[in-house]
């Protein structure tokens, strides 16, 4: 079953006779992982070389096994294997390869079958619920108060806690009941792992910490070797000032993490072998024992320097976010304003109108442009609308617009790259908020403190708080696959840039032809300069001409083209550029604007006529997009922070916009996008 409950089916439940159930959490099943392949040759008898005889595992050489793929996969988990050759039920593996045949009649020699093997073993990085483990040392958050560091032999464990106490040498306190299973509440981020309530990780190069959620640093290292014991309410020692994403800046390998230029590391192969903490500059900070205590490396005449140069993961080995969550899900799908998670779709259906409706034809919860919410329609839905391009959708920090209408953690955001913005299997998260198919019958949205605050159902019914049973079961049962990429990589869109029928939206700012007068519009609300078909410029601020009232949509009959260093936008006019000037020209032949290479802003009327634009070529070229920003020649209009519209040739500006309407001339050398690079992404 998909959904967990907590109820007996017979309400039997501790004396229900002949059933047995579980519970399961995460997603993956963390076994061996292996950079392994192997070639099969069948009738062939792989020539044995003296002295390479291996045993597979338990299975002596020549030994009894129950088949060919037994014996085959004998040899792809042992990373001496580098041939093995079955006959009759018995297996020989051995460490070197040949290509001739033992009885020299390869492919013609019946009852016999031969492979090759090749690669690397990859390393283990077995975790579970609130837990990972280097070797024999499991670290694990025992509660949101304790974090445990302690060896399965020695049973004695290094307590860190939350308060910013380290106890030492508990006998309690261990997680080791807990089975290695997918992870639950095992995170990551820049050169940290999240384990419940607390973060490893290097804070910078010179310092790596233990640090809990609640500003305490419990404890802090130098890479010189020092230390020094908390509580420390200092955020230059601590790794919460920075997101959860994928694992960047960690790496791992056979006993260790490295966190950028700290490695903690088993020290040998023994049960009992102390974890390490070493820096890249050759100085070891400290070692933990199996009987539970703590000490400076200085303390020890161990050489603690081969703890450096155990080898990483094999390039061919699944990366850490890959084997901790597992292979990228079927997310959604999305097309003209709506985002598809399962069987849900959230839409914008026109200007006022937003849905979240199911596949079956219900519509549990409408919201209207004026605050007002209506629930259990069977219209206002956008299934009939087809998958493909997600017109009408942009991104911001921590929020999702989708037509008129934005889906955010916080106000005041700006539009830009989608900071902030996850996903997973169908679910989006929206900075603390999570939002998602929980089955084909169930949508629900929850915080990441485990509150689920609505729930919509197929059926056509709503439930508000914690009434649906549910409690932060998403966050439960499915990870944020950061490491699948972005979600505007998801979506292939150009990042902060959507359009309507004649205008773009670059970030905060739209600028295209309301009604024939050509607008440059921010969202507060503002026309900061707009041109007339006359070619005459004026300076606002007005609230005419802002294309901000139109809503972001797929336009069967878009008059947003381009062309050969060009963007027309609406019947009338034309942004293009030469070598030296970028002009806005409308049809009838006056020159509205020019911006010239120097830094030059010149507005008409009177500008000589640039009618050989609309004369140039459909075919598009010379024509780009990227963060905020579109590149027509070597000009750039662009969004610069959501308060600045900046108009530039290679990195000098020739104007520059404010959402106040306060206008500045070039040139300048401040407030540009040249910078950003250029995108691979689609206008539509």
């Amino acid at each position: 079953m998909s959904v967990a409950s907590s109820e007996d089916q017979d309400a039997l439940g501790g004396s229900n006779s002949h059933y047995t159930s579980a519970h399961c959490s995460g997603q993956v099943d963390l076994g061996k992982t292996f950079a392994r392949n192997c070639e099969t040759a069948e009738k062939w008898r792989f020539a044995y070389t003296a002295g390479s005889e291996i045993p597979l595992g338990s299975t002596a050489y020549g030994g009894q096994v129950e088949n060919w793929q037994t014996c085959l996969d004998l040899c792809s988990e042992t990373e001496a294997c580098q041939q093995v050759v079955f006959s009759n039920g018995h297996c020989w593996g051995m460490s070197q390869r040949s290509s001739q045949d033992q009885d020299g009649i390869g492919g013609n020699n019946t009852n016999w079958i031969s492979a090759h093997c090749y690669g690397e073993m990859c390393p283990e990085l077995p975790m579970g619920d609130r837990f990972v483990d280097l070797g024999p040392w499991r670290l694990a958050a025992w509660d949101d108060e304790h974090l445990s560091i302690a060896n399965r032999v020695g049973r004695k464990a290094i307590v860190f806690r939350q308060d910013g106490a380290i106890l030492h040498s508990r006998s309690d306190l261990l997680a080791f009941e807990r089975s290695v299973s997918a992870p639950y509440h095992v995170l990551f981020g820049f050169q940290f792992i999240q384990i419940g309530q607390f973060r490893i990780g290097a804070v910078n190069d010179t310092c790596f910490s233990i640090s809990h959620s609640n500003g305490n640093t419990i404890q802090a290292f130098w890479s010189g070797g020092g230390n020094f014991v908390g509580p420390l309410r200092d955020q230059g020692t601590d790794a919460w000032d920075r997101p959860q994403s994928a694992a960047e800046g960690i790496a791992f390998g056979d006993r260790f993490l490295q966190f950028g230029k700290f490695r903690l590391a088993v020290l040998d192969t023994s049960e009992e072998s102390p974890l390490v903490l070493s820096h890249s500059a050759g100085v070891s900070n400290q070692y933990w024992r199996s009987d539970g205590t703590s000490h400076a490396s200085s303390d020890s005449s161990q050489d603690w320097s081969s703890v450096m140069a155990l080898p990483g993961a094999h390039w061919e080995c699944q990366g850490l976010d890959e084997l901790t969550f597992g292979a990228c899900s079927n997310f959604g799908g999305f097309g003209d304003r709506f985002i598809e998670l399962g069987k849900w779709r959230l839409a914008a259906i026109d200007e006022t109108h937003f849905s979240i409706s199911h596949q079956d034809g219900q519509t549990p919860q409408i919201f209207r442009a004026d605050g007002v919410m209506i629930s259990g329609r069977t219209d206002y839905s956008a299934w009939h609308r087809p998958k493909g391009f997600p017109s009408g959708i942009t991104f911001g920090s921590a929020f999702i617009q989708i037509g008129n209408f934005r889906l955010g953690d916080g106000d005041g955001r700006t539009t830009g790259p989608a900071t902030g913005v996850v996903y997973g299997d169908r679910f989006l998260q929206i900075g603390q908020w999570r939002l998602g198919a929980l089955n084909d019958d169930t949508f629900v949205v929850e915080h990441s403190t485990g509150h689920t605050v609505q729930t919509y159902y197929s059926w056509n019914e709503m439930k508000s708080g914690g009434l649906s049973g549910y409690h932060g079961i998403l966050y439960t049962l499915r990870y944020s696959e950061f490491h699948c990429g972005p979600i505007q990589s998801i979506f292939g869109s150009c990042v902060g840039i959507t359009m309507g029928k004649s205008w773009i939206q670059l970030g905060d700012w739209r600028i295209g032809d309301f009604e024939g007068t050509f607008g440059i519009a921010h969202k507060d609300g503002r026309t900061v300069r707009y041109f007339a078909s006359d070619g005459s410029a004026f300076q606002g601020p007005t609230s005419y001409f802002n294309t901000w009232a139109l809503e972001a949509k797929d336009e069967k009959h878009s008059e947003v083209t381009l062309g050969d260093r060009f963007i027309q936008m609406g019947p009338w006019w034309r942004l293009g550029a030469d070598d030296h000037t970028l002009s806005l020209t409308h049809a009838g032949g006056n020159t509205a604007m020019k911006w010239s290479s120097s830094g030059i802003a010149t507005a008409g009327p009177g500008l000589a006529s640039e009618l050989s634009l609309w004369t140039r070529g459909a075919t598009a070229g010379g024509v780009g997009f990227g963060d905020r920003f579109m590149q027509v020649g070597k000009f750039r209009i662009g969004d610069v922070d959501g308060k600045h519209l900046a108009v530039s040739y290679e990195g000098t500006v020739a104007e520059l916009f404010r959402n106040d309407a306060w206008i500045a001339s070039g040139p300048r050398n401040d407030l540009t996008t040249f910078g950003r690079p250029l995108e691979e992404c689609s206008l539509f």
